[in-house]
């Protein structure tokens, strides 16, 4: 399958600069626009060309590795009945990450990021909780440690929050980003499973 892919990617890419050249230059010399359709038609084919070769280059790169060879395992959490200035003071100063999940009686219920802090008035921090700021968690991806990396890749890709709490029987257990995804694909795949990331790194 891959490698009928990626020679179905080669030949559509070959068309797709045929017809792009083809199309200019009928437009330059012909003066026909209809030599601008083709060569648009063949722009269209070339980045569907170029996305499926992407696909399963990603897919190989990713290809046997599961969430749980990629996350932070003991991310630093906020309990959710923190306040703001509390949190500013005790956590973000001394652990200065831009995300951090928000537990209540253990379970996470949603993810505190800067950007939503950002959005709250100074003013206001001392009588505003974690669980006023946070992300709910209804729309941020629950990932299983045991689910395959190149989906939850898909579910981080389609999501606005761009990372997905690991959870286990609702308990927390882990943390996933878009950026750690990223970082195995320019890295390469590593040759045995990678050893449990510590909230040290970035969360």
């Amino acid at each position: 399958f891959r490698a009928s892919t990626r020679l179905a990617a080669g030949v559509g890419r070959g068309f797709a600069y045929a017809m792009i050249g083809l199309g200019l230059l009928a437009l330059i010399f012909g003066g026909s626009w209809s030599g601008a359709w083709l060569a648009f038609v063949g722009w269209f084919l070339l980045q569907a060309a170029t996305a499926e070769a992407r696909y399963v280059a990603t897919k190989e790169a990713l290809d046997g590795l599961r969430v749980r060879d990629l996350m932070i395992r003991e991310p630093v959490t906020v309990e959710a009945d923190l306040s703001l200035a509390q949190f500013m003071d005790d956590v973000a100063r001394a652990r200065r990450f831009t995300t951090y999940p928000v537990l209540e009686d253990g379970r996470p219920i949603g993810l505190l990021a800067f950007r939503s802090i950002a959005s709250v008035p100074r003013d206001e921090w001392e009588t505003r909780l974690a669980r006023d700021a946070m992300i709910p968690r209804d729309v941020v991806p629950a990932l299983d440690e045991d689910e395959p990396v190149i989906d939850a890749l898909a579910e981080l890709s389609t999501s606005d929050v761009n990372r997905g709490l690991v959870v286990d029987d609702g308990t927390l257990v882990g943390l996933l980003s878009i950026t750690d995804l990223a970082r195995a694909l320019e890295v390469g795949r590593p040759s045995r499973p990678a050893r449990p990331r510590t909230p040290e790194r970035a969360q």
